[in-house]
């Protein structure tokens, strides 16, 4: 770049007296000129020269920079600030100064910028000029600003821990601290391995685990760990090797959110759950009546397998008149509100097989209180339905006088105790009934006979007293003859 000669004396024009030196030390200015932004200062602050590179990070021209004090690139408070005036105070006196610096480009646009501000001295040792190079840094400001205020949000909510590749802890903050029950101080230096069982952090798998993190490989997922006491706490984390400029390893930061409380509860449901896997049938269905899962005794009961359920609709399983029915529609419709049902349903297995069941369909909801699923569990009462069908229809038919069905239900359980006692029953009727009509004959001709006698003597006796109570003897005998007469023929005809 060639600037106005009118505009460029001075720490452009240093070495123009021709000597070697001279000539090298210009050509290394130059060759820093077209890499950074330069710019020239009076010892009042007034611009005296500038590159393209600070023109184009400016957005100014020279034109426009040339006599513009500094304060112009400075946010108003700071450049009326006392720090401002000490500021060129210490350049006055010939001391540098460089760091990162918030400066104010042309339209107000913040800019950010790695610079040195460099007072150059005239021959008696007295600076006359100040010469600035910087660096536009403003894209990688504001990226390191966007990680910075990440990395502080995430700190804020999780806990944070870093360590060394060896696995020595440098740092942590207070959620870490507070979660393994550890002060700062108790934490620093010591190893990765003291929050881990001892089984587990002299395997074979730990070995590998920071193996993986010393090949720049992060991990993630859910860890068993042991804080301060031995208390047992669970994580969700990662660990996330970071690298130096060079692209070599030099830490670890994991970030962790603790777990227990969810992870001890999940297992206590994952157990229920499992228990009552084991004692019944379960399967998962989508709000839309399609099949997610099912377990063993689900397969069992309906005599499907799994891949086949999956995907297959509820209403595979129900009589084709139900599963088209309004009593069914509202049936998905309650479950999508989230309302459970429960009771006895007749369902149809796999060739038409009719089975029923006592079962809970169970709406179950996402984090935001949404039903997602429903969970079925149900036990296969087909055995026990047909039991009590079996015992009304032979009840039935004993209220209505036939004494022939046999009552097949038997066994130790309930039902089979109610049809080992009505078949008892039932036999011990059958007897008495054939010993009341083997002997209805022989009732009968002595009730004729003791009628036959009472008619005499009602003819013959005189009206005494003791006459007339034989007559009501007689005449109750034949009325119990007929009602035995009347049981027999009764049993007969049946």
């Amino acid at each position: 770049m060639t600037l106005n000669t009118a505009k460029t004396n001075g720490f452009f024009g240093l070495f123009s007296n021709g000597d070697r030196n001279g000539l090298e030390n210009q050509a290394k200015v130059d060759a820093i000129s077209k890499s950074q932004a330069m710019i020239e200062f009076n010892m009042d602050g007034t611009v005296i020269t500038a590159n393209d590179n600070f023109c184009n990070a400016v957005g100014y021209t020279l034109d426009e920079l040339v006599g513009a004090h500094h304060r112009t690139f400075c946010e108003k408070d700071y450049a009326h600030s006392t720090e401002y005036r000490q500021f060129w105070e210490k350049l006055n006196h010939g001391e540098f100064d460089s760091g990162m610096y918030k400066r104010i480009a042309k339209g107000c646009r913040e800019i950010y910028i790695r610079a040195t501000y460099n007072p150059i001295f005239d021959a008696n040792g007295k600076p006359y000029k100040v010469v600035k190079f910087a660096t536009d840094i403003t894209e990688q400001t504001l990226k390191n600003a966007d990680f910075a205020g990440k990395v502080d949000a995430i700190s804020k909510s999780q806990a944070m821990i870093e360590f060394n590749m060896d696995g020595t802890v440098i740092t942590a903050n207070d959620n870490f601290c507070n979660a393994v029950g550890y002060a700062l101080d108790e934490l620093v230096g010591v190893h990765h391995r003291t929050f881990c069982e001892k089984d587990y952090a002299h395997s074979t798998e730990y070995k590998q685990f920071w193996e993986k993190l010393n090949r720049g490989e992060f991990d993630s997922g859910e860890y068993k760990r042991i804080a301060k006491g031995g208390r047992e706490i669970y994580i969700q984390a990662s660990y996330n090797p970071i690298f130096d400029p060079n692209g070599k390893l030099y830490k670890v930061v994991k970030f962790a959110t603790d777990i227990t409380e969810q992870t001890l509860k999940n297992a206590d449901f994952a157990g229920k759950v499992d228990a009552i896997s084991k004692s019944q049938a379960m399967i998962e269905f989508n709000m839309d009546g399609t099949v997610i899962t099912a377990n063993n005794n689900f397969c069992n009961a309906i005599g499907y397998t799994l891949d086949e359920l999956t995907g297959i609709h509820h209403r595979t399983f129900c009589e084709n008149s139900y599963a088209q029915s309004t009593e069914y529609t509202q049936f998905w419709e309650k479950l999508n509100r989230g309302e459970f049902d429960s009771g006895e349903y007749k369902r149809i297995a796999k060739g038409g097989r009719e089975i029923y069941i006592q079962a809970t369909y169970n709406p179950i909801f996402d984090p935001n209180g949404k039903p997602y699923k429903v969970v079925k569990f149900a036990t296969d009462i087909t055995e026990k339905i047909h039991k009590v069908n079996q015992i009304l229809e032979a009840v039935t038919a004993m209220s209505q006088g036939d004494l022939t069905r046999e009552i097949e239900v038997s066994g130790n359980d309930d039902l089979g105790q109610i049809g080992n006692g009505l078949q008892q029953l039932l036999e011990t009727l059958r007897k008495n009934i054939t010993v009341l009509s083997s002997n209805s004959g022989s009732l009968s001709a002595a009730s004729q006979q003791l009628t036959a006698t009472s008619q005499q003597m009602a003819n013959n006796a005189e009206n005494t007293a003791s006459q007339s109570n034989i007559m009501s003897a007689a005449a109750e005998l034949s009325a119990m003859s007929m009602s035995l007469q009347e049981i027999v023929n009764l049993f007969k005809l049946n």
